[in-house]
């Protein structure tokens, strides 16, 4: 009997213990927090207000004791968590370029130590800002960008390797068109938003390359065999070069054209050609995969095929004929210099 006492008695002592742990945890701020009905910030507007940063406002709740904004960036699904104790808007500045966001508000007040929040609501997804390059020639860059709100213009700078202005130009669209530039070259081009008065507001700046106004190499590598008379395998006339390279490397248009053909081409194997302004054809011969049609346009660098080691050839190589008019003719002088 005594041992069913001192049972029953330590029974009653683990439950009350077990009583006040539920109490103490259920008053501490540092767990769950609780709910609240009445308290929504509909709706959560947003506007880009720089390149890099986003304004975020919503409608205030009564009786709220402050908010807690979240952005979630679309590509990542990372989140960035502020706490606004003053007011019904924040800023989220120095963020990433060109990236999707969206928004989410969700009211709190404070009860007996913890937050009680009400319902979260979200917004729309918007984008940081961007300057892009949206086309290019060997001289001109065309750029484009987000607007900025309350710009009423923009300058935009071209900057060479060496630090030195190649352009400038101002205008009140998102869009401009810089020219006079060198071809093949590598500039960092500002956009910079400014009010009416001249005082900047914002900037961004992008890596854009002009494109070569003359041909590029379709492939990198020694070359083996250049045009004119030659001795051994083959013609005796050599009307092209062969330029080393690996089995299934990729082949690139030497400029921007129109496939004229594409298919089996005798000792050539298969084999592309490509008619381009000014009256000259590239040729591509002994692929081993064709990626491209008759009547396909192609711009500069777009690969054509895979080096290969079809029709007559004795190892793989490209080779590579330039045509002017119907004469093909020695494509060294139209490539850049190794």
């Amino acid at each position: 009997m005594g041992s069913i006492m001192k049972w029953a008695v330590s029974a009653l002592v683990i439950a009350a213990a077990l009583t006040f742990a539920v109490l103490l945890v259920s008053a501490s701020p540092a767990f769950a927090e609780s709910s609240a009905q009445g308290m929504n910030v509909s709706p959560v507007e947003t506007d880009r207000i720089s390149f890099e940063a986003i304004g975020v406002a919503w409608k205030p709740a009564k009786q709220a004791d402050g908010y807690e904004v979240t952005a979630t960036q679309k590509q990542t699904s990372e989140q960035e968590k502020i706490t606004v104790e003053d007011g019904h808007e924040v800023n989220y500045n120095e963020l990433p370029l060109n990236r999707k966001y969206k928004f989410s508000v969700r009211a709190y007040t404070v009860k007996n130590g913890r937050r009680v929040y009400g319902e979260e609501t979200e917004s729309g997804y918007i984008s940081t800002g961007y300057v892009k390059k949206s086309a290019a020639t060997g001289s001109t860059l065309s750029v484009k960008w987000n607007s900025v709100t309350g710009s009423t213009g923009y300058s935009v700078t071209a900057v060479d390797s060496k630090g030195e202005l190649a352009a400038e130009q101002s205008s009140r669209k998102t869009s401009v068109k810089l020219t006079g530039l060198k071809p093949a070259t590598k500039y960092t081009v500002t956009v910079t938003a400014a009010t009416e008065d001249g005082g900047v507001t914002a900037s961004a700046s992008a890596n854009m390359k002009t494109r070569s106004e003359e041909y590029i190499w379709p492939v990198s590598g020694r070359i083996l065999s250049r045009f004119g008379y030659r001795t051994g395998v083959g013609s005796h006339y050599h009307q092209g070069i062969d330029i080393n390279c690996r089995m299934g490397t990729p082949i690139a248009a030497a400029k921007d054209g129109v496939v004229t053909s594409a298919g089996w081409s005798g000792g050539y194997g298969y084999c592309v050609v490509i008619r381009h302004d000014g009256g000259t054809s590239t040729l591509y011969a002994h692929l081993s995969l064709i990626g491209v049609k008759k009547g396909q346009k192609v711009t500069q660098g777009t690969v054509i095929g895979k080096s290969g080691q079809t029709g007559t050839a004795t190892c793989p190589h490209l080779h590579f004929g330039l045509f002017s008019g119907r004469t093909l003719v020695d494509p060294l002088p139209y490539l850049p210099e190794l």
